[in-house]
């Protein structure tokens, strides 16, 4: 079962064991084992690279093992499912104004409001819808927001119609069509005057390009929890397929 947690920038992150009872801080959060190890995996493969930013580092929690994020914002998936959107730490300074969820899950709102306007100033990320009438308006997660900016790119090329090429294509058919392949049709046809098994090309869909985006559609089914994203993703994947 995949969990979703949503952290600022310099929290701490320690694993959830069930033998280890520990008291709610703010700051820190408990993530499951496996997704605990992985990211101590993740925090070693940038001590060990200099040409890699560091963006965990580890330190200790009531004498604890844990991971503290440094210097990072965005969304991180480990390999069992968890999800941890990192927030920019400005958000971080109104949470702490009150203690209850609502004022903080709206402080978490108004955090992820400011990382898209952060993103849509970076030449990569302009194409990002932030207008309030949008779902991406940041009452959303922030994967969920990348998925449908996803999505809404996909359904632009869908209806623009999808890029084609001519395949060459090899087969045993009933009138000649292309080029006659002379040592294949005597060894499948010597008793069979009806076929020719030929070569010619074929003007398909089935290139690259095409591939990459319907295997995209079917990894994201997987990650989206939003039903109008479910919804599109299965109406882009029968077009594609």
């Amino acid at each position: 079962m995949s969990n979703h947690i949503t952290i600022y920038e310099f929290d701490a992150i320690i694993a959830k064991t069930p033998d280890i009872r520990i008291t709610p801080k703010k700051g820190v959060h408990q993530v499951p084992l496996a997704a605990y190890q992985w990211l101590e995996k993740q925090c070693l493969l940038t001590i060990d690279n200099k040409k890699i930013n560091p963006w965990l580092k580890f330190c200790q929690v009531g004498g604890r093992p844990a991971l503290k994020v440094t210097n990072y914002v965005g969304v991180v998936q480990t390999p069992d499912g968890t999800t941890i959107e990192i927030l920019p730490k400005v958000g971080k300074a109104f949470s702490c104004q009150e203690n209850t969820d609502t004022y903080l899950k709206v402080n978490q709102d108004e955090s992820r409001k400011i990382l898209l306007k952060m993103l849509v100033c970076l030449q990569s990320f302009k194409h990002i819808v932030i207008e309030p009438a949008s779902l991406l308006a940041a009452k959303m997660p922030l994967l969920e927001v990348f998925i449908t900016d996803f999505l809404n790119s996909v359904e632009h090329i869908a209806k623009r119609g999808l890029r084609s090429q001519y395949n060459s294509n090899q087969d045993n058919l009933f009138a000649l069509k292309g080029k006659l392949l002379i040592a294949e049709h005597i060894r499948q046809n010597l008793f069979r005057a009806d076929r020719f098994f030929t070569e010619h090309d074929v003007f398909s869909v089935n290139r690259p390009e095409n591939r990459l985006i319907h295997a995209a559609l079917i990894k994201v089914l997987h990650l989206s929890k939003s039903q109008k994203n479910i919804q599109l993703i299965r109406k882009l994947n029968s077009f594609f397929e």
